[in-house]
């Protein structure tokens, strides 16, 4: 096996290039202390309402922002309690969030391609993970998701990153965090968090939330999501060398996506 880490950072955000971004752009607010609490695979600023905007500056190459503070767990960490609830409040965030997106709507090299499009990406995970994953079973279900057709429908904006660590629970409330790869493409791609975050038991809830009775997911994208899962799944344990919350995550959603027979 070689499991390998998550990908680095382009560019590293300590407490002194955060003081510094302060102090250049908002020096009223620079008196306020500043703490560490975490970060993502590529976003450590993951709330995302904005009462702050900054510009590149300091060695920092990137617009940036400032936003409200959310008291919470990551639900990878301390999922809720009332797993039912939390299928109608996450399929409602998706049914407003899955809205026909405008031609100008950003186009993401790995959420927005065709299920077709991380293949070789899965194909290399799988090779990583080892014996951890049934090789042969994730290929079979992986071949059976290619064949549904694509999704016909117009392009919609999709989270793009939907998983349980981006998921943030507070008193069995849950939000939604982290919206660095909101984009526009093919609903299945969030609708995978499924596999990753709900019992079976509240899957039909969840759908019904999502879409409506009057526009239920059809079996295609069902399919395509069950390949989401899949490839994301393997993507999060073959990356999770020092991450093991994300390691357990990764390998959960594989073992989900198999047995859901």
């Amino acid at each position: 096996m070689a499991i390998g880490t998550k990908p680095p950072a382009e560019v590293a955000i300590d407490l002194a290039l955060v003081q510094a971004l302060i102090q250049e752009q908002h020096a009223d607010l620079a008196h306020l202390a500043l703490n560490d609490i975490g970060e993502g695979w590529d976003n450590a600023l993951p709330i995302p309402v904005p009462c702050r905007i900054g510009r590149p500056g300091c060695g920092f190459p990137w617009s940036w922002s400032i936003t409200s503070w959310f008291p919470g767990q990551s639900a990878v960490l301390a999922p809720p309690h009332d797993l039912s609830t939390a299928a109608v409040t996450l399929g409602q965030f998706l049914r407003a969030l899955h809205q026909p997106a405008p031609e100008e709507a950003p186009h993401n090299p790995w959420r927005s391609v065709p299920l077709a499009g991380r293949t070789s990406a899965l194909r290399e995970h799988l090779a990583q993970v080892g014996g951890l994953a049934d090789r042969a079973a994730v290929l079979e279900i992986w071949e059976r998701a290619l064949a549904a057709p694509p999704w016909s429908g117009p392009r919609l904006w999709i989270h793009g990153d939907l998983h349980p660590g981006n998921l943030l629970v507070n008193e069995d409330r849950l939000g939604r965090i982290d919206f660095g790869d909101l984009a526009a493409g093919d609903p299945a791609t969030d609708l995978s968090i499924m596999w990753m975050f709900l019992p079976r038991s509240t899957r039909s809830t969840f759908l019904a939330s999502a879409r409506g009775e009057s526009d239920p997911v059809d079996d295609h994208t069902l399919i395509r999501a069950r390949g989401w899962a899949l490839a994301l799944g393997l993507a999060y344990l073959a990356n999770s060398q020092g991450d093991a919350p994300m390691g357990t995550l990764g390998l959960a959603t594989i073992n989900a996506v198999l047995n859901d027979e």
